[in-house]
């Protein structure tokens, strides 16, 4: 990336040089003034090229520049990646069977027990209780009819399906 930017590469090509590489801080960005009182830039990189990277001022906001770039480029890509994951999360919810609460739209006529209108009043085998949402089989769910029983699926009183007082 510094070299993108305009950096010199200065290799380090004698072991004297290799060794006064390596007594450099590396891979950390610093500065020195020149003459004229102008800013270089340099970055000793002992591990991958044996070299010292060198720069004006020029360079050195190219470099900040690409890696703002980088950085931003990044960053949208993680957001574009999160944006298609929900998007694929809804998208499977949307196509599953279950994307509903079971008994907030319609009543689970399997989930009552035997018995429960022994416990709850309502009428029918399995009973369900008056104007309960999702009462289930008997004589309930949303209003009075709903479910199978008095009235049938869905119906009122002696309408839909299976109607008739008790039916199942």
């Amino acid at each position: 990336m510094l070299s993108a930017a305009g950096f010199r590469i200065i290799p380090a090509q004698t072991p004297d040089q290799v060794n006064d590489l390596r007594s450099l801080p590396a891979l950390k960005l610093n500065y020195y003034v020149g003459r004229g009182g102008h800013l270089h830039y340099w970055m000793a990189d002992p591990y991958n090229c044996m070299c010292l990277f060198d720069g004006k001022e020029k360079a050195y906001l190219a470099y900040l520049d690409i890696k703002r770039k980088l950085e931003a480029s990044e960053q949208a890509k993680e957001a574009s990646e999160a944006q298609l994951a929900f998007a694929q999360e809804e998208e499977m919810n949307l196509m599953s069977p279950f994307w509903f609460v079971p008994g907030a739209i319609f009543p689970v006529f399997a989930a009552v027990p035997e018995g429960f209108n022994r416990m709850h009043p309502g009428g029918g085998r399995a009973g369900g209780g008056r104007g309960v949402l999702g009462g289930g089989p008997g004589h309930g769910g949303l209003g009075h009819g709903g479910g199978f029983g008095h009235g049938g699926f869905g119906g009122g009183i002696g309408g839909g399906f299976g109607g008739g007082h008790g039916g199942r």
